[in-house]
């Protein structure tokens, strides 16, 4: 009889050995993300984030190498923990995200890890305290279930650091801030640029008013000062989605605002339609930037609100502008009857900017301190630069139509306004500008002119040269940001 091979038996010991292998490549997993972790408190936001990504990468990584052996009380423990530090860590990346998206990711994370602890460990503390912190704000009654299993069960351990964090929160719910300030702290915290925070606290002000006990849903506010609050909450959320990214909610949340101007409007005329206008223009960009269709008919119900309203000539003269744009551009694609309302529409636009900036060069008192003329600085540029879009569009469409003579009157009218871009704050904006003021002159003959044009177009865009600048070669050819993109666009088109 053939002798067995001494070999044959030998994967009971290459398993054992794999599984010795699993578990010091996840123990070494753990204590760098724990090390990673650790010094990433002390780093700048971004850095900051970056590191706290890879180090919640490292959990994961851990986790699905000794997930299959969480019935070893040794190896259970060690997940437990990992699962654990996993949930926390995408809880602190969640807080500092600065977009919607990656926050929701975040979140969705910490709550998977949270509830995989609970699997291990049914009455753990900390995973309860976990979860009813991320419920906080979106689902208040599920975050009061949470509490009292991390309250009841942190008592049972005798955990009193969870025990007195658990009992803050109940706290926090039970005696929160009353919505009028909610809406105000978000109002605040999204003029500083704190998208996520604001948010947060315009959507705990958002569910608080569309509960039943307190008057809701929204549409059915029979209060006015409730609806008033409400059309703030929603309107500020939609600017803060949009800034953020996220233009689908952020129209979503906008059109529930306008369905409140509907019907028992909340605010009396004129403010009504000065707000029903502000909305829309924020609703017409939004749903630019996600190509909805509805975009065009927002920018229009934008300017009739505002016409109706007492808004400064400023903002009407915006709106005018943003929907006589959109106008010129359906020209272009091929709608003819659309220059019949561009023309007047960009006429009264730029009859207002005027109006405006005559009344901002009224209003500078003499003396003034040194940040408030800046401010009326950075106003005043802006008007002008309105002033050429309407003009270099206007004059568009009068070549569009051949007519010449509109054309060059328009051509004149608007020439003194290419002599105020010296030290202008936005020089890519006036360096596009100048560049189609050129491309107009040029069409009726005005070469020389055209030419001015094109060489502040270059000098704007960062030409170098005294005659033209850089040779084409010299230019960059991986710009590094978006705005040397744009220069180097400008330069070369």
């Amino acid at each position: 009889m053939a002798s067995l091979r001494s070999d044959k038996w030998d994967f009971l010991q290459d398993d054992a050995q794999v599984q010795e292998d699993t578990l010091l490549e996840a123990s070494e997993l753990r204590e760098k993300a724990n090390a990673l972790t650790h010094h990433a408190q002390a780093e700048d936001m971004e850095t900051r984030q970056q590191h706290l990504h890879e180090a919640l990468a490292m959990y994961r990584r851990a986790d699905a190498l000794l997930k299959g052996r969480i019935q070893e009380p040794q190896i259970a423990s060690m997940v437990l923990q990992i699962r654990l530090n996993a949930a926390c860590l995408a809880v602190q990346i969640a807080e500092q995200a600065s977009h919607s998206v990656d926050r929701q990711q975040a979140e969705q994370c910490a709550t998977g890890f949270a509830h995989a602890a609970l699997e291990i460990d049914p009455e753990n503390p900390h995973a309860a305290l976990i979860l009813a912190r991320l419920s906080v704000g979106r689902q208040n009654s599920q975050a009061e279930q949470f509490l009292q299993k991390a309250q009841m069960w942190s008592l049972k351990r005798h955990d009193e650091d969870v025990l007195r964090q658990a009992q803050e929160l109940a706290k926090r719910l039970t005696q929160g801030d009353s919505p009028t300030l909610l809406v105000r702290k978000g109002a605040e915290l999204f003029k500083q640029g704190k998208l996520l925070e604001a948010e947060r606290l315009l959507t705990q002000a958002i569910d608080y008013l569309d509960r039943k006990e307190h008057g809701g849903p929204i549409e059915v506010l029979a209060a006015q000062p409730l609806r008033a609050l409400a059309f703030d909450a929603l309107e500020v959320k939609a600017e803060c989605l949009a800034a953020g990214g996220d233009f689908a909610a952020s129209l979503k949340c906008g059109g529930q605002a306008a369905g409140l101007l509907e019907a028992k409007a909340p605010f009396a005329e004129p403010e009504r339609s000065r707000r029903e206008g502000l909305l829309y223009l924020s609703l017409g960009h939004a749903a630019e930037a996600a190509r909805d269709k509805d975009a065009l008919s927002f920018f229009r119900r934008a300017a009739q609100a505002l016409q109706r309203s007492d808004a400064s000539p400023s903002v009407e003269g915006r709106a005018l502008l943003e929907f006589g744009l959109r106008l010129v551009q359906e020209f272009d694609n091929g709608d003819q009857e659309a220059a019949d309302l561009a023309m007047p529409t960009l006429e009264r636009a730029l009859d207002k900017l005027k109006l405006a900036h005559g009344q901002l060069l009224k209003s500078k008192p003499a003396g003034q301190d040194a940040s408030l003329q800046k401010q009326n600085a950075v106003a005043s540029e802006r008007l002008l630069s309105r002033q050429l879009q309407a003009q270099v569009a206007l004059c568009s469409l009068h070549l569009a139509q051949r007519d010449k003579a509109a054309a060059e009157e328009v051509l004149n009218a608007s020439q003194h306004l290419l002599r105020v871009v010296e030290d202008c704050e936005s020089p890519l904006q006036w360096a596009a500008l100048c560049g189609r003021w050129a491309f107009a002159a040029a069409q009726v003959g005005r070469f020389r002119e055209a030419e001015d044009a094109l060489r502040l177009k270059w000098n704007l865009a960062g030409g170098k040269d005294p005659e033209w600048g850089q040779s084409r070669s010299d230019l960059p050819d991986q710009p590094s940001s978006p705005e040397e993109a744009e220069r180097l666009r400008l330069q070369q088109e």
